[in-house]
């Protein structure tokens, strides 16, 4: 592979997350597995506007965006006349100590902060926040998340959000031929909670007797368990793997017969040409 690693078989995780200060790039994705270093570097370093430095040992590579890789048709010419990088977003990325583990971002600070928590040079999210977030991070565990919404400061729709709840949480795993789905999410009272409760169970029945619902739509929201508890609402369903299987691929066969038909129709009227006349 280009870069040294089959994502079906090396790939063993993926943590993405941010601060709470809601500015658009200011997050993180780590990304953890099997990787073959010498031809990640290669690969970034034949980027146009590659450059590197160090933090307490560790490389860190950063490159522009709208840099190409080998090519030169993202550069612009400079008033001098010299082909320089057209400007772009700009990406940082580091392989931790271990080799095992990438982090990317657009913030180097943010970066450095990655790179101090998988060292064990700072506390990890479980060791500062253990009584407020709680990641399920199992053997079977597909995906994982948590967020602490009370935090988040930045825009008028996040503070409507943290009017409505302090967190939230999901989970998906793996339990057997069932795949097991859980969000829970603590209210900010407990009349907000009992209106979650009364919506998500509202918006699955509307779901069911919907005219157009598929059948095998129908038949895992029957697998939906809705409850409360003080301020805590929680949804869980827990769906047979085949049934979820098929109904995806149900999902993407009639995605790619749409989509067959818009092309078959954008064709139709490429090939209808007004008539000339002399």
């Amino acid at each position: 592979a280009l870069i040294g690693s089959d994502p079906r078989t090396d790939l063993s995780g993926i943590t993405a997350y941010g601060p709470s200060n809601g500015k658009k790039d200011d997050g993180v994705l780590i990304i953890a597995g099997r990787f073959d270093k010498q031809k990640l570097e290669t690969y970034m370093k034949a980027n146009d506007t590659y450059k590197s430095e160090t933090y307490k040992g560790t490389t860190v590579h950063s490159w522009s965006d709208k840099g190409c890789h080998g090519r030169r048709s993202h550069m612009r010419k400079g008033k001098d006349g010299a082909d320089k990088p057209a400007a772009g977003k700009t990406v940082q990325c580091a392989i931790a100590a271990d080799g095992n583990t990438i982090v990317l971002s657009a913030s180097a600070a943010l970066i450095d902060t990655a790179l101090d928590v998988i060292s064990g040079n700072s506390p990890s999210l479980a060791a500062q926040n253990a009584s407020k977030l709680s990641l399920d991070s199992g053997a079977n565990t597909l995906l994982t998340g948590a967020g602490d919404i009370s935090q988040l400061t930045d825009g008028k729709d996040v503070a409507e959000l943290t009017k409505l709840m302090a967190s939230a949480s999901i989970t998906i795993k793996e339990e057997g031929a069932y795949v097991a789905g859980n969000l829970a999410v603590t209210a900010s009272s407990e009349e907000n909670a009992r209106n979650m409760n009364d919506a998500i169970r509202g918006l699955a029945a509307m779901a069911q007797l919907a005219p157009d619902a598929d059948a095998k739509g129908k038949e895992i929201l029957k697998n939906l368990s809705v409850n409360m508890e003080g301020t805590k609402v929680t949804a869980s369903i827990r769906v047979a793997t085949k049934v979820l299987t098929d109904a995806m691929e149900e999902k993407m066969k009639k995605a790619d017969a749409d989509d067959d038909e818009e092309e078959g129709e954008d064709d139709d009227s490429d090939d209808s040409e007004p008539a000339q006349t002399n």
